[in-house]
This record gives structure tokens, sequence and C-alpha cells, in this order.
């Protein structure tokens, strides 16, 4: 819970930090982070239900997290409200209490004998409800199918969100293969990585999944390891995952760790309009000579405007086609010469 609070106010924070000129950057960044907070309360709910010593529902069909929550709420307050008594108490016997000579010092208590670890036999007062656990394998998380296209369904946390562009490119790449078979790939901003997993089902010869955030980095090489085992398709073996920072990567100087790949694929990346020319030498730090470039989006997102132009004005970038999804989603193809 305080993994995705703190994540959320990131989010709420960043349009103050970096100074966005326009309230509706701002907005979607209340959203991001709102999306962030829910996804953190239903893991937590997910947790809380799961413990056997959580208290059952008033209708007695399962265990409640909401009443272990309102439960501890309670026993917090009712806490408070006995340091306040004793406070007042203290107060009145103070106020009241006749002058006498002073007391002989106490005895001091002997020693408490050394504290035990509670044994897993202990009840309910003796459990630690936020006690550090191990995370859970692979096998022990909760994953969705998501169809691609083809034979093989992929496998995505539940936890995650599959944005529209990531699954359209997905199902575009699916249907043609021959895009992808034998080329070094990469995906920026991967998050749930479903374009790098397909580029590899599609014959990539390697594939690098991106993301600034580190949680997604971890999450991409989850879903990658996962998707080997379930499927046991090799070619899910040549994805990897690896953190991104697109301030860094336009910088002057920079060494990339991997690549130039020839092809190069941007879904749901247009955010931030401050964002755009980082964006941009992003791809030019990473995309070979004659790669390919594929830029997904959705009309109206803060930043796309920008970005299309930063790369139509590059001398080196050829716009080649604009594939139409729907009313509202779009890709564009771009190649380096």
């Amino acid at each position: 819970l305080n993994s995705g609070l703190s994540r959320a106010r990131v989010e709420l924070c960043r349009g103050r930090l970096t100074g966005w000129p326009g309230p509706d950057e701002r907005a979607d960044a209340r959203e991001v982070g709102i999306h962030h907070i829910f996804t953190y309360l239903h893991m937590v709910a997910n947790l809380l239900s799961s413990s056997k010593h959580a208290p059952r529902c008033e209708c007695g069909c399962g265990p409640s997290g909401l009443s272990l929550l309102e439960a501890a709420a309670e026993r917090q307050q009712r806490r408070r409200m006995a340091r306040s008594r004793t406070g007042r108490n203290n107060m009145v016997d103070a106020t009241l209490a006749v002058p006498s000579a002073p007391a002989p010092a106490p005895t001091p208590p002997p020693s408490p004998p050394p504290a035990r670890a509670p044994s897993p036999q202990e009840d309910s007062e003796g459990f630690d409800l936020f006690a550090e656990e191990a995370p859970p394998s692979l096998s022990e998380r909760d994953w969705k199918p998501v169809d691609v296209g083809g034979s093989v369904a992929l496998l995505v946390e539940q936890q995650l969100a599959v944005w529209d562009s990531a699954l359209l490119v997905s199902r575009w790449l699916a249907e043609r293969p021959e895009l992808v078979r034998g080329r070094h790939v990469a995906e920026l901003g991967a998050g749930a990585a479903l374009p790098s997993l397909t580029a590899a089902l599609c014959g990539a010869a390697s594939v690098v999944a991106t993301d600034y955030d580190q949680f997604s980095v971890d999450a991409a090489a989850r879903a990658a390891q996962h998707n080997l085992a379930a499927t046991g398709c090799d070619a899910l073996g040549r994805v990897r995952a690896a953190r991104l920072d697109w301030k860094e990567a336009s910088a002057p100087g920079y060494a990339p760790s991997f690549g130039p790949v020839e092809l190069l694929i941007a879904a749901d990346c247009n955010y931030y309009t401050k964002a755009s020319p980082w964006l941009v030498g992003t791809v030019l730090a990473h995309l070979a000579d004659g790669g390919t470039l594929l830029l997904a989006s959705r009309d109206g997102r803060a930043g796309l405007d920008s970005c299309l132009a930063l790369l139509r004005s590059h001398p080196s970038l050829v716009e080649v086609s604009h594939h139409t999804f729907s009313d509202q989603d779009h890709m564009w193809t771009f190649e380096r010469r």
C-alpha cells in the first residue's frame, strides 16, 4: 500500500516539480496516480482476504479484508482514547494530591526474559499483519490471458494494465511476423511488455523491454519467464528487461547498453509534452540505420503532436505510413535512412 501511494504521489506531484505548462497533463498525472492507488489497494485486499487470521464477513461467506482493516482502525481508536483518558486522570491526580514526604525509590523490576519469535500456532493477536514476506513465486501470482492472435495466448499479471495501443500493436505484429523475424527489437515504455513478448513469438532475434519504472522492468522480466515456462516456447527466452531513462539517453555522450536495434516499438508513450524531446532522442540513440520505428498512440495524448513534429523534422527519419486502428487509435511508421 505504501508503495502504491508513493508511486501515486510521484505522479500527482510531478507536474509541479517539472513545471508542466497546462492543466491537461496534470490531470493525466492524477489519473495515473489514482490508478496506482487502486491497483495496490486491490493487492492489499487480496492479501488480507487470503489470510487465515482474517475475520469472516457479516454474511459468513468468507474472509473479509475490509473487516480486518476496520477492526484494526477501531483498535487504534480505542488505544488513542485510552491514552487520552490516562493523560487527563494524571493531570487531576497531580492537582489534588497533598504534598507529603518523598517516597523511597522503588526497587527496579527484574529484567524481562528475552523476546521469543511468535510461533505459527499463535492466535490472531500475535499475527503481524505487516511483517515482511518473501515475494510470491511466478506460479503463485495471478495471471490473465491476453489474446494477441495466433495459437498462443500470452499471460500478463492481473495487477498490470494492458493499454489499448500496446494490445493493438501486438495483434498487428502477430499478423505480420515477417516484419519481426530475425530482427533485433526493443520496446520503450514497455509496462506489461505485451508487444515485446509478441515480437519474440514472431521470431525476433533478440528483444529488450525497457521502462523507466523499476516495478515495470521487474514485471516484464517476470512475464517473460512465466510465459516461457507456461508455453514452452523457447523464443520467449530471448526477451530481457532493462531500465532506460529517456532523459539520460538523449544527453550528449550517452553510451547505449543495447542496440542499435532494427525495430523499435513505442506504444502509449506520449503522456508528457516535456518528455517529447527525450523520447525522440532515445529513438535516435537506439535505432539502427535502416531500422523501423512503430509509434502508436491515441488521439489527444499530451505530447503526441510535438513528438510527431520532432520525428518528421529530423533529417534521418522518414515517415512511411500511418495506420488507423480505430477513430482514436493510430500508429505511425518511421524509417531511419
